[in-house]
């Protein structure tokens, strides 16, 4: 019994023999999860076009990492990530886009199951691709330390999805602006997702948010390209957005934001200008009803005139700063903070509105301007259902009362309180002494 029990465990241990021999012969191009495509047949001296084998390998590779060594890999058609595999690139492993096509990469599967990535190495564009990496959907995706540059369009396109996480992201161009006039580094439309520690280098438009779920943190966007840096715009919200640590530098707008959103930034920088680019340049840019909240900023001037914002209005400096060099003769449109002011309003003892018509009071409020913010809400008004509006003048706040119904109303003990933003009188956030006279 004993031996052909001892038999029994050497006909298993031939067995997993045999199966390990079997694994081995396929060890030069898969290893465990990872597929190395040089030795799949792709050619890393960018010769031989790769894209139909890469497509293939994601075919019959489900749930498995295709790893890319360093080289060049000719990207004739484009690739279709339309499962569950991940790609590694080496560091100075390129996928380089050889023909006219809509995109390198594609990302698009139908649900989410585990967390997938695209790590290292240079999606290059090459003048030849509209887009280098393309989200048509995906959830639960990492794009993480690669270099992504030279797209016609958009180095980034992340048309749908959520839970898309950029990270240590350096986008990169190298073409003239008549060759991509209108490159956009990032465009969001994908929700939920966290952009963290990017480097946008000479694209005309450096972001495009257009979720209000998605954060900003440590973005860098920059251009030292004279023939481009005229265009520049280095974020663009046409939604609610939020921005940490965000630096805007020799672009000739900073944050753009459309009509009736809000962008708030937190320690965050612009500069315009340096030794060898002198233009003029606008830091911030607020729509109809939009607001830009500026917290612990930065702005700096080198030898070049620039605007805080020309709709002051609608935007908030608080706790700023005016670093140098900074050129006092720059034009700085109401650069100060805003401040507070609360009213308590009494109305008269009693205030009568006829049938079918309207009561206008007038509230003399000295130096109050039509541009401010203000909010008023009327109290007391649990005695009847009265309709009333207001309206900020030069100098002065309308309140009317309306009676809609075909009695007289009567209306007694209305307070109002009133808030107004307001602006501090000072033109500039300090005062130029000029001692070049001695």
């Amino acid at each position: 019994a004993m031996v052909a029990e001892v038999e029994a465990d050497l006909e298993g241990l031939h067995a997993k023999d045999e199966e390990l021999s079997e694994q081995l012969e396929h060890i030069e191009y898969k290893s465990m999860s990872y597929v190395n495509m040089v030795a799949y047949g792709c050619d890393p001296t960018g010769v031989v076009p790769c894209s139909d084998l890469i497509n293939k390998c994601i075919a019959e590779n489900n749930e498995t990492t295709l790893y890319f060594p360093n080289g060049t890999y000719n990207i004739d058609k484009p690739i279709e990530l339309n499962n569950y595999c991940s790609f590694k690139l080496d560091g100075f492993a390129i996928l380089k886009a050889t023909n006219n096509i809509d995109y390198i990469i594609n990302i698009n599967r139908t649900s989410e199951r585990n967390k997938q990535f695209i790590e290292g190495g240079i999606i290059d564009g090459n003048g030849k691709s509209s887009i280098g990496i393309k989200t048509t959907y995906c959830a639960n995706f990492e794009i993480k330390n690669m270099t992504v540059r030279n797209n016609l369009d958009y180095n980034f396109y992340l048309k749908a999805g959520y839970e898309i996480y950029l990270k240590d992201i350096h986008i990169d161009n190298l073409l003239s602006y008549e060759i991509n006039p209108n490159l956009t580094g990032i465009y969001a439309e994908a929700t939920d997702s966290v952009f963290d520690n990017i480097i946008v280098k000479n694209n005309t438009i450096g972001l495009v948010n257009l979720s209000t779920s998605n954060e900003f943190y440590k973005v860098h966007v920059w251009c030292n390209k004279t023939d481009r840096v005229e265009n520049t715009v280095a974020f663009h919200s046409k939604t609610s957005s939020n921005l940490h640590s965000f630096y805007s530098d020799t672009c000739k707008q900073g944050v753009i934001v459309d009509d009736y959103y809000s962008v708030k930034l937190y320690n965050s920088s612009f500069n315009a200008g340096t030794s060898e680019i002198d233009i003029k340049s606008e830091f911030l840019v607020a729509g109809i009803g939009s607001t830009v909240s500026c917290y612990s900023c930065k702005f700096r001037s080198y030898n070049t005139e620039c605007i805080i914002s020309q709709n002051m209005n609608r935007v908030k400096i608080i706790d700023c700063e005016f670093g140098a060099p900074f050129l006092t003769e720059s034009t700085y449109y109401n650069s100060r903070p805003y401040y507070d002011i609360y009213y308590r309003i009494k109305f008269p003892p009693s205030v009568t509105v006829k049938a079918n018509s309207n009561t206008r009071i007038n509230i003399p409020i000295e130096g109050c301007n039509y541009l401010d913010y203000y909010n008023a809400v009327l109290l007391n008004t649990w005695q009847t259902n009265i309709i009333y509006k207001t309206n900020l003048k030069d100098g002065s706040l309308d309140v009317i009362f309306y009676n809609l119904g075909t009695s007289d109303l009567t209306l007694t003990n209305m307070y109002m309180n009133v808030t107004i933003e307001h602006n501090r009188p000072s033109v500039l956030p300090f005062e130029t002494i000029d001692v070049s006279n001695g």
